[in-house]
């Protein structure tokens, strides 16, 4: 989990991450701040698109509430993170969209695309 304060300075937890990162078992996964220097620097697996984008959305006991899911193409550095914060999720999002965003993620996509369609049965003439 990770621990933030609010404006008294009292530790409220915002974020459960049950992976972050390629750990050992036992190992404490890394920090949101981590993933988010992750994301600046290598490119996400397009696959992940197919599940939620790599953000599913939606209200746990009527508050709003994300999960954050993934790995990356040619690092393994597997997350996955539950908060109901927006400043969290916000960060999270922006930096997840930048890396799509980016020409490696785009070409990675496309290459995917095209592998996806080479393997698509055809039909007889």
């Amino acid at each position: 989990m990770t621990e933030h304060t609010d404006r008294d300075g009292a530790a409220i937890v915002s974020a459960t991450i049950h992976s972050n990162g390629s750990k050992w078992m036992g190992q404490p996964p890394d920090s949101v701040d981590a993933l988010i220097d992750v994301l600046g620097e290598e490119t996400l697996d397009p696959r992940f698109e197919d599940n939620g984008n790599f953000i599913i959305t939606g209200r746990l006991a009527g508050v709003p509430s994300w999960s954050f899911f993934g790995n990356f193409l040619t690092t393994s550095h597997v997350f996955s993170i539950d908060t109901d914060d927006p400043e969290i999720a916000g960060r999270l999002t922006t930096a997840i969209r930048a890396n799509q965003a980016a020409p490696a993620y785009q070409a990675a996509r496309a290459r995917e695309a095209a592998r996806r369609a080479a393997e698509k049965p055809t039909t007889a003439p």
